[in-house]
């Protein structure tokens, strides 16, 4: 007969499928499982408002008038503040749209 090989990924752990008793003390399991939620739905809403903070920002880009690393130039000196960027893409869109009708190089412009 062939050996069985398990995979430790495979493995779960006895306290992850263990249920939660009911007269532990408050600082037990059970207090600690509200934190996990809470963050969780934390989380959630922080994603679902970059997801529509994306949408908006790529609503100001025109199809194919930008190059991705000139949206990227754009983004990494925003990278610590999304609301300023999104704040500040029409200016950069309007501006950037002037320089290449113009025929100049694009270098460098944020």
């Amino acid at each position: 007969m062939d050996s069985v090989i398990f995979d430790p990924a495979f493995i779960i752990s006895p306290l992850a499928t263990d249920p939660v008793k009911t007269n532990d003390s408050p600082t037990s399991s059970k207090a600690t499982i509200f934190p996990e939620k809470r963050h969780t739905l934390v989380d959630q809403t922080i994603t679902e408002e970059l997801k529509t903070m994306a949408l908006k920002f790529a609503s100001h880009i025109p199809d194919e008038k930008f190059s991705p690393a000139e949206i990227q130039g754009f983004l990494l000196n925003r990278r610590d503040d999304a609301k300023k960027a999104l704040d500040e893409v029409a200016g950069w869109v309007e501006a950037l749209l002037k320089t290449k009708k113009k025929g100049k190089k694009v270098v460098g412009a944020h």
